[in-house]
């Protein structure tokens, strides 16, 4: 039976002995890729730009979507030992990813400086809050969010764990958009 402590170490985005998965490497369900295509149209060509083994790509490319696969870690899918946070050139101009937690700041201003026309993020809801990103936020406002209604199972070395304990949304932005957000639930 998991105790109270390790709930609180799940929830913190920790493993159960409050240890981080290396380099954040937490794989995306298909299911919450396909939430988002069901929601959201991209240019046919998308940048998944850290990869991992393919979970996002995949359900792209199932979808119809050209993919440009990278990720600094090579994990046997797509291209490894590139990392996105040095890119001088965008690849697409949409960008797909569930990007390392502890970097989803400078992926978001990366993403920025190569002028992405349309990107999503999978991020906690609580990603939302913060006095450095409120700044972001006006500066690169935020055109959609889509939480999920049912939380998404999160997967952990290739296993998936126990119970969802942490609220995810897809966060999409769109050049030049100014607008307020749009929140919708799926």
């Amino acid at each position: 039976m998991i105790t109270k402590e390790q709930k609180m170490r799940l929830w913190l985005g920790q493993s159960i002995d409050g240890t981080r998965v290396k380099n954040d490497f937490y794989e995306t369900p298909p299911n919450a890729t396909q939430l988002l295509l069901d929601n959201e149209k991209f240019d046919d060509t998308v940048w998944e730009c850290s990869c991992g083994k393919g979970a996002i790509s995949n359900v792209l490319i199932k979808n119809g979507y050209n993919v440009i696969s990278d990720d600094l870690i090579d994990r046997g899918y797509g291209n490894g030992g590139l990392d996105f946070l040095k890119s001088t050139n965008k690849k697409a101009e949409s960008l797909v990813t569930n990007p390392p937690y502890s970097l989803s700041v400078p992926f978001w201003e990366k993403c920025e400086e190569l002028k992405i026309k349309k990107y999503a993020f999978l991020l906690r809801i609580t990603w939302l809050e913060g006095i450095a990103r409120s700044v972001l936020f006006k500066k690169y406002p935020l055109k959609k969010l889509y939480v999920f209604s049912k939380r998404i199972q999160q997967y952990k070395k290739g296993k998936m764990l126990n119970s969802p304990m942490l609220a995810f949304g897809w966060f999409v932005w769109e050049k030049e958009y100014k607008g307020k957000p749009y929140i919708d639930w799926i």
